[in-house]
């Protein structure tokens, strides 16, 4: 319960940070919060559902079922639907891919506003 005040919390103060930007006309900066986005869905659906989908549950999970999808996190499996698996190695991919992108934003936003001065 904490867990998720903490990423409305951090949810809200990226909002007010981003619409003070979009004013301030700073756009890298705005694409670079938008980029972070997924990430925070990420882990608001990891918390639901108890963890990132497993794939190496086969090799590491002893109660493992051939046919069954599970959740894992720091050691705890939760079998899960084969739909939630699937959505949660989407959103993984695009929750890594998109922080990186956001990353590379935030960075050339940094480096361009100290060419500015």
């Amino acid at each position: 319960m904490f867990g998720y005040f903490v990423l409305g919390l951090i949810l809200v103060v990226m909002i007010r940070d981003t619409v003070n930007q979009i004013r301030q006309k700073k756009w890298l900066r705005v694409l670079g919060a938008v980029f972070m986005l997924p990430m925070l869905a990420f882990f608001a659906a990891e918390g639901a559902y108890g963890g990132s989908a497993a794939k190496d549950a086969a090799t590491q999970y002893v109660g493992y079922i051939p046919g069954h999808f599970y959740v894992m996190e720091h050691g705890n499996y939760t079998e899960v639907s084969a739909a939630v698996f699937r959505r949660m190695q989407a959103l993984e991919t695009v929750a890594y891919i998109s922080f990186a992108a956001g990353l590379v934003c935030n960075m050339l936003s940094f480096l361009i506003g100290k060419t500015d001065k």
